[in-house]
């Protein structure tokens, strides 16, 4: 590769929207797979519509949050932040798996 090449690549990959949060893992083995991932340029090519699908996810994970804040206003309970996009990767895993 070039070095023009591999500064575009680069670019694309560190500049964009997204971030990655997986300095908190210790497996350095572990890291490094996922650095791999995001490194790779078939992790980045997503459709149009698989992304709408993703943000479909997103909004049903933000209204049943908001349902539950609701419906039960004043019982303790854990909402949904933070894992949202667990919710969505879940979902996803098993209409595929289906």
């Amino acid at each position: 590769m070039k070095l023009q090449d591999i500064y575009n690549k680069l670019k694309k990959v560190y500049t964009q929207n997204v971030g990655y949060e997986f300095t908190y893992i210790d497996n350095q083995e572990q890291k490094n797979w996922i650095l791999d991932q995001i490194e790779q340029d078939s992790f980045h090519e997503t459709t149009k519509e698989r992304k709408l699908e993703i943000f479909s996810y997103l909004c049903e994970n933000n209204t049943f949050n908001e349902f539950l804040k609701n419906k039960f206003p004043t019982s303790k309970r854990f909402g949904i932040e933070g894992c949202d996009t667990s919710i969505s990767a879940l979902k996803a895993l098993v209409s595929v798996a289906g």
